[in-house]
């Protein structure tokens, strides 16, 4: 009965764990203003049954184009950010593993791909993120800065 009672204790303690490690990344849920008003470019998060779901798109008169949907899952202690370029060109999906995890930042890194190799967002207030993407291109070291602003 002891030992029964301790296996109801550990399964409730990891399910715990479990799930405040998924809400760790609720910051990013919203929507985001990508770079300056004048570019109208957007990025949405939300959080649906264990999956961060996310697109950046851009708004060119009365057109919306979807330029890029991504998913963050988590798998054991990991996350995975999975990107899927969709515009100028479809590309396939590359998935990139957590690598530094905090409550207000998460840094992703794919060593075999080619660019980006890495990918991050770092929360800097309530209504801002700043994300990158980095890697070697044309062999230099180049890191690429996106200010977000929260508009809804």
């Amino acid at each position: 009965m002891r030992l029964l009672f301790s296996f109801i204790i550990f399964l409730f303690c990891q399910e715990t764990f479990s799930q405040n490690s998924l809400t760790q990344l609720s910051w990013l849920i919203g929507k985001w203003q990508v770079g300056d008003a004048k570019d109208n470019t957007f990025e949405e998060w939300q959080f649906n049954q264990l999956i961060y779901e996310g697109k950046n798109y851009q708004i060119k008169g009365k057109d919306t184009i979807l330029k890029e949907t991504i998913s963050i899952i988590k798998v054991g202690n990991n996350f995975f950010y999975t990107p899927t370029l969709l515009y100028p060109q479809k590309q396939d999906a590359v998935s990139f593993q957590s690598i530094l995890i905090t409550d207000s930042s998460i840094l992703f890194e794919n060593e075999l791909h080619d660019f980006p190799k890495k990918i991050g967002y770092e929360l800097i207030d309530l209504n801002k993120i700043e994300a990158f993407i980095e890697g070697p291109y044309n062999g230099k070291p180049v890191k690429i800065k996106f200010e977000l602003t929260k508009i809804e």
